[in-house]
């Protein structure tokens, strides 16, 4: 439990602190810029995050894998009801455009095509199901209640994409959020069912962007 708390602590560091900015100390031949600066700092998590949690994704694939049909047309239905869910409430909220998306779509036209694709399809998936769902609902949830941990990682989840913007933006996220923690309880999915949904519905977003943009 203790390591799980150390990649809490790193995760705040990195993501919410200058700290995260220490790859500017490297030299300048490395061609490290700001843009760069968040994406590196998910692929690092990312790969300490599968090291930490590898037990907790070996099972998890296995449950998941259990029934391969059902885990497909899960994913299947989580993906699609939660674009339809958040395009209603986009409209109903009349939400032109999220800041979050925003800036992502700034540092794709900044920074090279495979770390953008690495970072914000791959990384910052597997970085964000190892903080809101493994340790928010897996870990404190065992001490606490499961339910109420739920819901804070939605709200939190949703709120850390939104941050100080404009509050009324998190409604882009709270879906998605939902149907992330639905595949994370649902048979025992886990880490494993949440983090393969998360990624193809970023990596799908990603790869589109390169296209559209």
């Amino acid at each position: 439990m203790i390591f799980k708390m150390v990649y809490f602590l790193l995760y705040i560091v990195l993501i919410f602190t200058p700290i995260g900015f220490l790859w500017t100390s490297l030299p300048e031949s490395f061609g490290i810029s700001s843009n760069m600066i968040p994406l590196l700092n998910y692929i690092l998590l990312a790969i300490i995050g599968v090291i930490v949690f590898r037990k907790e994704y070996k099972d998890s694939f296995q449950k998941s894998f259990e029934n391969k049909r059902k885990f497909l047309v899960r994913q299947a239905a989580v993906y699609i009801g939660t674009i339809v869910v958040g395009a209603v409430l986009v409209n109903i909220f009349k939400i032109q455009s999220a800041q979050n998306q925003d800036l992502v779509t700034t540092a794709f036209k900044k920074v090279p095509n495979l770390l953008f694709i690495l970072s914000v399809g791959i990384a910052g998936p597997i970085t964000e199901e190892c903080i809101y769902r493994e340790i928010l609902i897996g870990k404190v949830g065992r001490k606490i209640n499961k339910t109420v941990m739920s819901i804070i990682s939605i709200l939190l989840f949703a709120w850390v994409h939104v941050m100080f913007a404009n509050l009324k933006e998190i409604v882009v996220y709270l879906p998605m959020a939902a149907g992330f923690v639905y595949l994370y309880l649902k048979d025992n999915g886990g880490l494993f069912s949440s983090t393969a949904g998360h990624i193809f519905r970023n990596s799908l977003s990603a790869i589109l962007m390169m296209f559209i943009i």
